[in-house]
C-alpha cells in the first residue's frame, strides 16, 4: 500500500506527452453523442498508425463558498491502466487540499499564487478512488471555480484506429471537453438517467 501511496503523492516530474512525440489525430468520434452520468463513453477515431496519443477530458465547476471555505467530492473515480496525468486547478482561492481515500485518507496541500492553486500528478496506479478537493477561498468570494483535466495516453493501432472507454460515473452534469490531438469536441453530460419501473 505504501508504494501505491508514494506513487500517487510523489513528485510530479512531468514527462513529455504522447502528442509532443508526434502522434496526430485526423478523426474523433464520441458515442453516445448525448451521454448521461453513468454511461460508458466510447472515444474513437483515426490517427498516425503505430503511435501514441493523449486523450484529454476536462470540465469546470463553480462551487459555493460557505464560511470562507469550499469543497467538492468525487466518489469512486475509476483510473484505468496506462500512462496518465491529472490536474485540478482552483480559481479564487488561497489554497487547495487534494485528498485521496484508499484504505485511509491522504492529503496534499497546494498554496495559491494570484488566487490560483494547482494540484497535478501523473502515472496514478489503476484503481477506484474517492477524492475530495477543498480549501480556503479568497476574502469576499461567494463562489470559486475548479477546473479538472484528466489525460490518458493510448495507442493507435497499425491501421490508424484508436478506441478508449471513459466511465462518466464520477463526472458532474454539464458541459465538458474531449480533446485528442488537435481535435476538440464539446459534450454535454446529462443528469443521471432515472430507472424505469
Amino acid at each position: 500500500m505504501l508504494s501505491t501511496i508514494n506513487r500517487i503523492f510523489g513528485s510530479d516530474n512531468r514527462k513529455k506527452t504522447a502528442d509532443e512525440d508526434g502522434g496526430s489525430v485526423t478523426e474523433l468520434t464520441i458515442k453516445p453523442p448525448d451521454p448521461s452520468i453513468g454511461d460508458l463513453m466510447e472515444i474513437y477515431g483515426k490517427g498516425t498508425p503505430d503511435s501514441e496519443i493523449d486523450i484529454l477530458v476536462s470540465f469546470e465547476k463553480e462551487l459555493p463558498v460557505n464560511e470562507g471555505r469550499y469543497f467538492y467530492e468525487f466518489d469512486r473515480v475509476k483510473i484505468p491502466e496506462g500512462s496518465n496525468r491529472y490536474t485540478v486547478k482552483a480559481i479564487g482561492v488561497e489554497d487547495l487540499n487534494f485528498t485521496v481515500k484508499m484504505f485511509v485518507m491522504f492529503t496534499r496541500t497546494s498554496h495559491a499564487s494570484d488566487g490560483v492553486a494547482v494540484f497535478s500528478d501523473s502515472d496514478v496506479p489503476a484503481g477506484t478512488y474517492d477524492i475530495r478537493v477543498d480549501g480556503k477561498a479568497m476574502d469576499n468570494r461567494d463562489r470559486v471555480t475548479i477546473v479538472v483535466e484528466a489525460v490518458q495516453t493510448i495507442k493507435v493501432d497499425e491501421d490508424g484506429s484508436f478506441n478508449y472507454s471513459y466511465d462518466t460515473s464520477s463526472l458532474v452534469g454539464g458541459e465538458f471537453k474531449v480533446k485528442a490531438g488537435d481535435i476538440i469536441k464539446d459534450v454535454f453530460l446529462n443528469s443521471k438517467k432515472e430507472s424505469s419501473e
